[in-house]
């Protein structure tokens, strides 16, 4: 599949001021007019025809209020830019406007794809709102991409190196997409929605302890990297959609940095998958050399210690790992050079070891030499001087 071809979607959180929900309404009296006056709404149509008519601007605002500011805006994008009926309007309690605010909302498109034209519908949009509508560090500009590869039945052999492959390959260029939104989302100032990815070190020893438990369910997979949804690049969305979300941008409206910031994300997905597929093969050999270090610690502790072969080897090695004393009385009791021995066993698993150490050297060098193509340098100029010409008040 080509980028041109990749579906996406956009979450655009924003809000009206008071004074911008006015003006809205007003701009677009004539249009709102036609569009609620041709249904019957008893009294209602009669009073919103009557100040149309008479050109009263307070009445017309009085009146339109019976209607709620989320039907408005659907029937807007709908009738006026011409949507589809896919587009939705929808609350969100993470937005809020401040003292002056109106409506809070978040307008979520439908799948679209450069083929069909769907940049263009997302200009249109901007272009549509942004004299009225307003963000600020509360609001979120969400993207997601189709990445119905990593989840097909016959790849899931390869879900979990794909998924450290896609992380290893933001966290490469996240000081490049930190360069591109407000200050408040940049490295990791916004845990609560938007954490920065891990180190390389703690991905890969997700990567290995999947690999340890051979996990089977998707959410496990996605679970050994991520708690919770709320990371610039959330896996989660896998899940629910079968798509990556990129969750780092900050609210916004301003079409040459969404479509750009669109564009970097469609091809970021095409280059994980292509430097996923170039490393095949490596994989198939960390993962044997993997096995077989676990398979050599499950029999040295068995050695060293006959009373493991009756306990769960997953959950002991894991537990041991973490510092479960229960755990480390049990199986070596409360002798500390016998403890020490089998610390020194299980140490082959932890992640700073000598073969995590190279791996982690070698992907990182396989995926620098793809950063370019991650984050192409034309497009990626042109989101950056769009955010120039058009930061957040805060970076004012």
């Amino acid at each position: 599949m080509s980028s041109n071809n990749r579906t996406f979607g956009v979450e655009f959180e924003l809000f009206f001021t008071k004074k911008g929900w006015s003006n809205f309404l007003l701009a677009n009296k004539d249009f709102f007019g036609k569009e609620l006056t041709v249904g019957n709404v008893g009294g209602r149509k009669d009073e919103l025809l009557k100040a149309i008519n008479q050109n009263n601007s307070r009445d017309y605002l009085r009146t339109i209020d019976y209607y709620g500011p989320h039907e408005l805006v659907e029937i807007f994008l709908y009738k006026k830019l011409g949507f589809s009926k896919s587009w939705e309007v929808v609350e969100d309690g993470s937005i809020y406007g401040g003292e002056s605010a109106g409506p809070e909302m978040e307008i979520i498109t439908p799948p679209l794809s450069e083929a069909s034209g769907g940049l263009q519908m997302i200009s249109k949009f901007c272009q549509a709102f942004k004299p009225y509508a307003s963000v600020n560090k509360t609001t979120g500009l969400h993207v997601h991409v189709d990445a119905k590869e990593f989840i097909q039945k016959k790849e899931q052999k390869n879900l979990s190196h794909r998924l450290l492959i896609a992380l290893m390959s933001y966290k490469s260029v996240e000081p490049l997409f930190d360069e591109l939104v407000t200050a408040s989302r940049r490295a990791n100032k916004n845990r609560e929605f938007a954490q920065a990815t891990p180190s390389e070190v703690q991905l890969y020893a997700s990567y290995k302890q999947l690999i340890i438990e051979d996990g089977s369910s998707l959410d496990a997979y996605i679970y050994a990297f991520q708690e919770d949804r709320y990371n610039k690049l959330n896996l989660w969305s896998l899940e629910k959609h079968g798509t990556l979300e990129f969750r780092q941008m900050h609210g916004t409206l301003n079409e040459k940095l969404i479509t750009g910031w669109i564009k970097i994300a469609l091809n970021f997905i095409e280059q994980v998958l292509k430097t996923d597929s170039d490393l095949k093969s490596y994989f198939i050999k960390q993962q044997k050399l993997i096995k077989n270090q676990y398979a050599q610690v499950n029999n040295d502790l068995n050695a060293e210690f006959p009373n493991t072969k009756n306990l769960d080897m997953d959950l002991m090695i894991q537990d041991m790992l973490e510092g479960n004393k229960y755990y480390i009385n049990t199986v070596f009791g409360p002798d500390p050079a016998m403890i020490a021995k089998g610390k020194k066993i299980i140490q082959a698993l932890r992640s700073d070891s000598i073969d995590s150490k190279a791996a982690i050297d070698y992907l990182k060098k396989a995926i620098a030499l793809n950063q370019k193509k991650l984050v192409p340098t034309r497009i990626y100029n042109q989101a950056k001087q769009a955010y120039k010409t058009s930061p957040l008040a805060e970076d004012f």
